[in-house]
């Protein structure tokens, strides 16, 4: 999940929703994971689709077990 340091940055990159997440452009990604400084976790934990799942009124997925 997000936790509150990276809930901060995405806050300060002006993503405040899960629609805001849903929309995010490859560029977004790239910057959003550079100002995180976490490098291919958006893919690797699939943000933007579960995001997009959410805003489609979807129950949250179960956390991942790896």
């Amino acid at each position: 999940g997000v936790g509150p340091k990276m809930e901060k940055g995405l806050r300060e990159l002006g993503f405040n929703s899960f629609a805001a997440i849903a929309a995010m452009t490859a560029d977004d990604v790239t910057r959003v994971e550079e100002h995180l400084k976490q490098k291919g976790r958006v893919a690797r934990e699939e943000w933007v689709e579960q995001a997009k799942e959410l805003v489609a009124g979807k129950p949250p997925r179960a956390p991942r077990s790896d």
